[in-house]
Formats: structure tokens, C-alpha cells, sequence
């Protein structure tokens, strides 16, 4: 179902190769998944570590894919429109970062307190592994950008 106005990706950058479509099509959906069921999981997750499926299950699920295609058509339509809606994209950077960061440590309320200073030292080498290969992809991409614009002004420079 299109909402009134919308373009999917590939029409908003003009792209309208196959492989392109496609690969849209399965990062859209792929994240629609991963957030219904990372949602679904914490409403089923109850105290001892224990899980529970319900209908509320199924609503989170629901709930948690809506959500998802919001932010996934709020993102693009920010990131394709130029530096006026650059906030907008950050803004919703900033919450989709700062809802990790809270699904990550809600488990954390199931655990006792007095157990909860031999989980930290892991937690924390989870964090910095993570802030590592988060650094590692940003200094990829910019080498690759980077590499590419290389490239596109060597060419133009042949011509």
C-alpha cells in the first residue's frame, strides 16, 4: 500500500535499475523485520529471563514494523532532500540510536542489582566492539567516497 505522495526509493533518486530496486526492497523490508521482532522480543521478555508470547506480542510486532516504515520513509525523504532537511535526517538518526542504546539495557531490569557489577565489564567490551566497527565502516565509506571522486575526476580529466 503507497501512501498518497510517497516514492519509494529508487523513483526518488531517479534510479530505476533492477538490481537497485531490489536491493531497496530488501534493506526497506529487512528493517521493517528486525524491527518488529526486536520490539515483539522485548514485550515478550519477562522477569527471570524468560520469554512469553502473547497477543501483545503480536501488536508489538505490528507496532514495531509500522514504526520502522516511518522512519525508514521519514530518513529517506531527509536524506534525498538536500541540506534543508539534513536536521530532520539527524534528528531521526538520533532517536533510532538512542532506541538501540535503550533496547540494549532493558534486559538490564530483570537482572538483580547485586549481579549487575559482574555483567558491566562485559557490557562495556560489548560497547567499545561495537563503537570499534562502527568506526572502522565510517573510515571504510569515507575512503571509498573518497576513492570514488578520485576516480570520476580522473576520468572527466581524460575527456
Amino acid at each position: 500500500m503507497k501512501m498518497k505522495g510517497s516514492a519509494e526509493p529508487w523513483q526518488v533518486s531517479g534510479v530505476q535499475d533492477r538490481d537497485t530496486r531490489d536491493f531497496y526492497w530488501i534493506a526497506r523490508y529487512g528493517i521493517l523485520l528486525a524491527f518488529g521482532v526486536m520490539v515483539a522480543s522485548l514485550e515478550a521478555l519477562r522477569p527471570g529471563m524468560r520469554f512469553q508470547v502473547t497477543a501483545g506480542t503480536l501488536l508489538a510486532f505490528a507496532g514495531g514494523a509500522v514504526a520502522a516504515n516511518m522512519c525508514w520513509r521519514v530518513m529517506w525523504r531527509a536524506f534525498t532532500g538536500g541540506r534543508e532537511k539534513a536536521v530532520l535526517f539527524w534528528g531521526c538518526f538520533l532517536f533510532l540510536a538512542l532506541l538501540a542504546v535503550g533496547c540494549f539495557l532493558y534486559p538490564l531490569r530483570f537482572v538483580q542489582s547485586e549481579k549487575l557489577h559482574d555483567i558491566f565489564p562485559a557490557l562495556s567490551m560489548v560497547v567499545l566492539a561495537v563503537s570499534f566497527w562502527g568506526c572502522a565502516l565510517r573510515r571504510l565509506h569515507l575512503f571509498f567516497r573518497t576513492d570514488e571522486e578520485e576516480t570520476e575526476a580522473g576520468d572527466e580529466s581524460r575527456k
